[in-house]
């Protein structure tokens, strides 16, 4: 409620004029916020950190739904052949071959390696897998010798190779890392030592 402040009386905040004697009456000035008190206004930060979530949901839901299709496109192109002995599976993929076997003896005859004179091949020991016209083939034996007994005997096999002989691990490197290369590492453990034969080479296009 206003008073007019001609004659004192009562008037209606919302009146332009005084009933009772008709002055004009001045505007009601707006409340002053309380000290300390801020005015509350509609903020869009919260706007915006809703669309970015948004956004980046979105963009999850995408990524798992392409990888998704990739993977099954990768399975659907995929073939697995397994040899009449089961000694032999090799897996077709659109990047390349796998192949495992437990004929230690021909993978070591196309890496032209010979094995280690009485040498047990280790189970699921041998390998070769080709992809970006690199193949790499692996072979894998099991012996009662020490290592620098198998250490020696490959020193006489490949005179040129690079050594690197420490008391854990004893390895042999030989070829051009860039076309072909070969690496023997030999080490013991429970009582046995193992012999790791790999082989890495660049395919012609």
């Amino acid at each position: 409620m206003s008073f007019c402040t001609s004659c004192g009386a009562q008037a209606d905040p919302s009146a332009a004029f005084c009933p009772k004697c008709g002055a004009g009456l001045a505007p009601v000035p707006p409340p002053i916020p309380a000290p300390g008190s801020t005015v509350q206004r509609p903020s869009s930060g919260l706007k915006i950190l809703l669309m970015v979530l948004g956004g980046i949901f979105l963009l999850v839901v995408l990524i798992i739904g392409g990888a998704v299709f990739f993977v099954k496109k990768t399975i659907d192109r995929s073939s697995m052949e397994t040899s009449d002995d089961g000694k032999q599976v090799k897996v077709e993929t659109p990047f390349g071959s796998i192949e495992t076997t437990k004929d230690t003896e021909k993978i070591l005859e196309k890496m032209g390696v010979e094995a280690y004179p009485g040498a047990e091949p280790a189970e699921h020991g041998a390998s070769s897998m080709t992809m970006n016209n690199v193949e790499v083939m692996n072979a894998m034996f099991d012996t009662e010798d020490t290592a620098d007994q198998v250490l020696a005997f490959y020193r006489g096999k490949f005179p040129s190779a690079e050594v690197f002989d420490t008391p854990e691990n004893k390895t042999l490197m030989e070829g051009d890392k860039s076309k072909s290369s070969l690496l023997i590492a030999i080490h013991e453990a429970d009582g046995r030592t193992r012999i790791t034969i790999t082989k890495t080479t660049k395919l012609e296009k």
